[in-house]
């Protein structure tokens, strides 16, 4: 059943696909923009992807891609990361960290107002997706911000 604030597929994934540019990432109560971070996140055709780079400090410099698949309903949103690849640089050597942050689906409700969609994870995590970008946020406090790349 068609809840009054679900919308269809085809208006969601307009409103959430797309691929969204890194404008601001907070690190441990910092807020660090590019070329300190730099990121993309990409949600397209029932696959997501994050690439982070985290080159905050001169003693330990990150590297991260996460792909991974995602599903979509009126009123429910899940996704999972499937593969991992973290290098981690510092002075004296590089290593690689392969583990996806958690294990099965993600789950999310989903919430349309007008051409904004709010994604939530219980108390957790949420995202706010607009005509111009999405922002992360977990716990209430605001991870990352990013713009939505726009055809040229």
């Amino acid at each position: 059943m068609i809840t009054p604030n679900a919308a269809s597929i085809k208006e969601l994934k307009a409103a959430i696909e797309g691929v969204y540019i890194l404008d601001e990432w907070n690190i441990d109560g910092q807020t660090f923009r590019p070329p300190a971070v730099e990121g993309r996140f990409v949600i397209l055709n029932g696959n997501v992807m994050s690439v982070l780079i985290d080159i905050t400090q001169d003693s330990k410099k990150t590297y991260t891609t996460l792909y991974g698949v995602y599903s979509l309903t009126p009123d429910s949103f899940a996704y999972k990361y499937e593969t991992r690849t973290t290098f981690t640089q510092t002075p004296d050597k590089i290593s690689l960290a392969r583990e996806i942050p958690w294990e099965g689906m993600r789950e999310f409700t989903v919430k349309q107002e007008g051409n904004s969609v709010h994604l939530q994870s219980g108390e957790k995590a949420a995202f706010d997706f607009n005509p111009d970008g999405e922002i992360y946020s977990e716990d209430g406090k605001v991870l990352r911000v990013w713009h939505r790349a726009k055809p040229e």
